[in-house]
């Protein structure tokens, strides 16, 4: 995993201003203050690599039990065997294996203080997981790991833990008479020093072939090769979560979210309506137009666009009817056409000169715009007979005749 960060935190007081760390990402390795780790991140995702001491790793068995309920029941499964009150403690949870779900077990407070000390140099963890999860498990036996803090013991395919110096020897004896599948094998990787007679006389004794691995390991390197294809309990499970957490960041805002979700359901609803009342209004003023247009020229057949077809008809009769009164008045709706005032012919009436014409317009400012319209145009005079204002519309007459009537 090259474009994974693995950072292991050294034991350090909750107080420390300066905590040390160790961090290995692509084959290149670095140690000092977590300061520094924190900035040859560079915003790769993160596996934090805890003190072990402080992961207890067992097991809980409760066959027929979904994985939502076994969360809620592995506390109380595993109250006797622990000393620590069990709402002071966290569980995590591994994959079941013929019935028994591996559990590493550690201190809300202290998965806390690690999570607020990664929080406070910027650092968000993809998985955090004990020490002794990061060595690689033998298929057929157990695997011992010396390092300057003591002595790793990876005994299953998610269990181990980590010992003091000076009592090995006796915790391997304990679980190797509590498990049912006894170890063939037992890999040991740094330098034992004091204990490797013990240690050649304890597998002699029970039967196991010891095989010595590497001399100095370097446990990060040796992580990036195991954690990604390897069985390990990640301890951001449950409330601590990316998942959990970004619920519990969000709750305070779902109440305003919702209010906002239902405005804006109203809103296009509101639009959704108004639309279709829209729609059927322009098809309904269509229409009017239309027959407008066949009325007013009984011989037309086709009828595609009204509005331009009465405007090019109006302009034949113009050009070939000069002296016709009627259809000189007419040129007054067209003047309004061309300057495209916007309004909705209502009806027309023509009597003794004089052309009626009915219409809706937006507001009362178009028929300061008619008005200078008429001014400006020859031949033709406009005058306003009522105007009245309904709802978000208002109703005109206007009376167009010749300027000499």
């Amino acid at each position: 995993m090259s474009d994974h960060f693995f950072l292991r935190l050294e034991p350090h007081e909750p107080d420390s201003e300066e905590p040390q760390a160790s961090w290995y990402q692509a084959g290149q390795a670095g140690q000092g203050k977590l300061a520094e780790a924190a900035d040859a991140a560079h915003g790769l995702p993160v596996t934090v690599i805890v003190p072990g001491q402080l992961c207890t790793a067992t097991q809980v068995s409760l066959p027929g039990v979904s994985r939502s309920r076994l969360a809620k029941a592995t506390p109380f499964a595993l109250e006797e065997q622990l000393v620590d009150d069990v709402d002071e403690l966290h569980f995590s949870l591994g994959e079941s294996s013929d019935g028994a779900v591996p559990v590493v077990v550690v201190k809300r407070e202290v998965l806390e203080q690690w999570l607020a000390l990664l929080e406070r140099y910027h650092i968000t963890p993809q998985k955090i997981i004990p020490d002794y999860s990061a060595i690689p498990s033998p298929q057929q036996g157990w695997h011992l790991w010396f390092d300057k803090q003591g002595v790793m013991l990876r005994y299953g395919r998610e269990a181990g833990l980590r010992m003091m110096l000076s009592n090995p020897l006796f915790i391997l004896q304990h679980l190797y008479d509590e498990v049912e599948q006894k170890p063939e094998q037992l890999l040991v990787s740094g330098d034992p020093e004091a204990l490797q007679d013990e240690l050649v006389a304890w597998c002699q004794q029970n039967e196991i072939e010891r095989v010595q691995g590497e001399v100095s390991p370097q446990l990060l390197p040796v992580a990036a090769a195991t954690v990604p294809n390897g069985d390990v309990i990640n301890l951001l499970q449950g409330v601590f979560s990316h998942q959990e957490k970004m619920s519990r960041q969000w709750r305070p805002w779902w109440p305003s979210v919702a209010v906002l979700a239902l405005m804006v359901l109203f809103q296009l609803t509101s639009m959704a309506a108004d639309h279709q009342r829209l729609t059927t209004l322009q098809a309904t003023l269509d229409q009017e137009i239309k027959q407008l247009y066949l009325d007013t020229f009984p011989d037309a057949k086709r009828v595609v666009d009204p509005r331009a077809q009465m405007e090019a008809r109006l302009k034949e009769q113009d050009v070939g009817m000069q002296g016709d009164q009627f259809y000189q008045l007419l040129g007054g709706v067209t003047l309004l056409s061309d300057n495209k005032v916007k309004f909705e012919l209502q009806r027309l009436r023509y009597h003794d000169g004089e052309l009626n014409v009915d219409m809706h317009l937006q507001n009362l400012q178009v028929l300061d715009q008619i008005k200078q319209l008429f001014s400006d145009k020859p031949g033709l005079h406009a005058e306003v007979i009522s105007a009245s204002a309904r709802g978000n519309k208002v109703e005109a007459r206007l009376l167009i005749k010749g300027s000499r009537s």
